[in-house]
């Protein structure tokens, strides 16, 4: 009986689970940005660029416009795909525009971030369901990939860009079961930690030449 009930699973899991996954989303150049080349890597899943000899932590006012979503096949999703750059916009707001509110300051320096969805990944309901049941773990993971730029707003020269993907994980189970749950994890993984960013001295290892002609006009 214990044989006939785990070939009948395998043969299940064959079947319906051939086309399972883990996202492998990796970091976009959709052209939202000015100057790709200008970027270094900072691990598989980011590459950046800071400008020299500008600290993100001295300005005093951040301002974040809507996020774009640039994504190949958006019209299939659209509605959730808008919702999903509604709450990264919200999220960047929650986390980064409380370090910039410096009211006694004698001197405004504003920033000025923009930020796009450039692809994503969706995870399947049903076919998690069914690796669960007979795997025991819901293994079609989803992810998204961002891109962004601040810049300073009175000279127009881009500070700071990122290119980064997040994929999910099959051990965040209650967003296995949402299309775009793993997707919204990464949007708050990328929001909270550009806080760290914003706040940190110059980061060396992303430095490039200050001859480096990265500008941007306004």
């Amino acid at each position: 009986m214990f044989d006939l009930t785990h070939k009948y699973r395998t043969l299940l899991a064959v079947l319906f689970l051939g086309p399972l996954g883990c996202a492998n989303l990796s970091p976009t150049q959709s052209g939202f940005l000015t100057d790709y080349p200008a970027m270094q890597n900072d691990t598989p899943l980011q590459r950046s660029f800071h400008a020299p000899d500008h600290k993100l932590r001295d300005y005093t006012q951040l301002s974040i416009e809507p996020v774009r979503v640039l994504v190949a096949d958006e019209s299939q999703h659209s509605e959730q795909l808008h919702a999903l750059a509604q709450r990264f916009h919200l999220y960047l707001q929650n986390d980064l525009q409380p370090l910039f509110h410096q009211g006694s300051a004698t001197k405004h320096k504003d920033l000025r971030l923009t930020a796009a969805i450039t692809a994503i990944d969706s995870s399947s309901f049903n076919l998690n369901l069914l690796s669960t049941v007979f795997l025991f773990a819901p293994l079609d993971t989803g992810g998204i990939s961002v891109e962004l730029e601040i810049q300073d707003v009175e000279t127009g020269e881009t500070l700071y860009t990122q290119t980064r993907s997040v994929n999910g994980s099959i051990i965040q189970f209650r967003a296995s079961f949402e299309s775009y749950g793993h997707a919204d994890i990464g949007l708050q993984t990328i929001s909270k930690d550009l806080t760290k960013i914003v706040t940190e001295p110059y980061p060396a290892a992303r430095l490039l030449s200050s001859t480096s002609p990265y500008k941007k006009g306004v």
